[in-house]
């Protein structure tokens, strides 16, 4: 256990000392392991980042199409070890189960976290298709759990072996069919027949009993009516979801939602279905947004145009933040903890391979590079530290320095002002183990650096 121990303590101060100034320009946080293949879909559960894609390590470590990772010290977790012969496309967690879907969208599973086994829940998808010919493989395009039940939307005809048009609900359980909401299948069959000919919607959601259809409609799974929240946008496929608090962000298409103009993006009330005064000034143009998702004061978006990109907005004002080029790929899947974002499935990010995968965080442009500041990179030790972190700061005029420590959600974890010496000690025993920031500001002058508590 010790030679572990020391071996953890060994790479994770290498990663820390080769995490360059231009890590911070982007804000991309380096200790994040890389895949060696494409990572299309991930989910956060705690501390602990569940991704899945078609390959066959991550972070050097040997693991086929599934992982986790220790969202506080970027360590791949020795979470289960088989080999998936078919990649990951979705992920969905529920009641300490992680239930994923592979190969061309119809191998479905779950994994008890618990023990760490594959369970026997194994609903089977078929797909005629138009022609008629026989049962192949069916398709999903969505997937959403409320209440123990997985609902389902996309392209097949048949699950289990029984009809079901483009939309079926299993049990979480036991992949049982659920015909208790039959009256939501119809009216979404119905519209499918008619908007989407036959094929499931782009985007199902569920949040507090109400169930979120593509934008077409809105329904309360409790009462089994039709809500009268909608926001009505002018082309009515939203393409993604991702909710706030009392609001939900949604993209896609659409230049008019929520009674107001919007390009492409826009923040609605749950309860009125009204845009709120959110407007980021984009110039998004073409398909609009793919993806979208958001941290603790930052949404991500990201867009299809002649060159797709990545951006960041301020939550609050609207504000851009910063751009990443993609290249031709796009960003498919998004997922936050604290005010970092983990986001998927795209090949490079400004011209840098990142292997589809990538960890961005807000937390280090707010707090270390500040507009307008002089900054100083400061050796913080010892690194790892357990007890304690010293710096050294020499040709300070100001006789206080205001020195404020953050974790990798955000979180302000130290905050205070110390009277000047050359050589400064912090106790760092009672924080938690993971990645932590420390920014020093001493007059017009601005220091930062970063170390690991273990």
């Amino acid at each position: 256990m010790k030679t572990f121990k020391k071996t953890v303590a060994v790479f994770l101060f290498l990663l820390l000392i080769t995490f360059s100034e231009k890590s911070f320009s982007q804000n991309v946080l380096t200790y994040f392991p890389k895949t060696d293949s494409y990572a299309g879909c991930v989910i956060v559960k705690g501390d602990t980042a569940y991704i899945g894609g078609s390959f066959t390590s991550i972070g050097g470590l040997s693991k086929t199409n599934l992982a986790a990772v220790n969202m506080r010290t970027g360590l791949v977790l020795p979470f289960i070890n088989n080999a998936f012969t078919d990649p990951v496309v979705f992920l969905l967690y529920n009641q300490n189960k992680l239930y994923f879907v592979g190969g061309n969208s119809s191998n479905l599973g779950s994994i008890d976290l618990t023990t760490g086994n594959i369970t026997n829940w194994r609903p089977r998808l078929t797909y005629k298709g138009t022609t008629g010919n026989p049962s192949g493989t069916g398709k999903l395009t969505s997937i959403a759990v409320y209440n123990n039940k997985i609902f389902m939307s996309g392209a097949f005809d048949s699950i289990n072996g029984v009809y079901k048009k483009g939309f079926a609900i299993v049990d979480a359980i036991n992949g049982s069919l659920d015909n208790s909401y039959s009256d939501l299948e119809s009216t979404i069959v119905a519209l499918e027949q008619d908007k989407y000919h036959g094929i499931g919607p782009t985007t199902i959601a569920i949040k507090d009993s109400i169930f979120y259809f593509g934008g077409v409609f809105f329904y309360n799974i409790n009462t089994g009516q039709k809500t009268s929240w909608n926001p009505n946008p002018d082309n009515s496929l939203i393409k993604t979801f991702a909710f706030g608090t009392n609001t939900i962000y949604v993209g896609g298409g659409f230049s008019f939602i929520g009674n107001q103009l919007r390009n492409s993006i826009a923040e609605l009330d749950l309860i009125n279905g009204n845009a709120t005064s959110w407007n980021p000034l984009n110039n998004i143009t073409s398909n609009g947004v793919y993806c979208i998702g958001h941290a603790k004061t930052t949404v991500y978006i990201s867009n299809l145009s002649t060159t797709d990109y990545l951006e960041s907005y301020d939550k609050v004002t609207g504000a851009k933040i910063d751009t990443w080029a993609l290249g031709t790929s796009v960003i498919s899947a998004m997922a936050s903890y604290g005010d970092t974002i983990i986001v998927c499935g795209f090949g490079k990010l400004n011209g840098v391979n990142y292997g589809g995968l990538a960890a961005l965080t807000r937390s280090i442009s707010s707090g270390v590079n500040e507009v307008n500041k002089f900054i100083q990179k400061i050796s913080v030790f010892p690194n790892p530290a357990t007890n304690k972190i010293s710096f050294t700061l020499n040709e300070i005029n100001n006789k206080t320095l205001s020195v404020i420590i953050t974790n990798i959600l955000g979180e302000t974890v130290f905050n205070n002002t110390l009277t000047y010496q050359k050589d400064i000690e912090i106790p760092v025993t009672d924080l938690n183990n993971g990645i932590y920031f420390i920014k020093i500001q001493s007059g017009n002058n601005t220091y930062a650096g970063k170390f690991v508590k273990e």
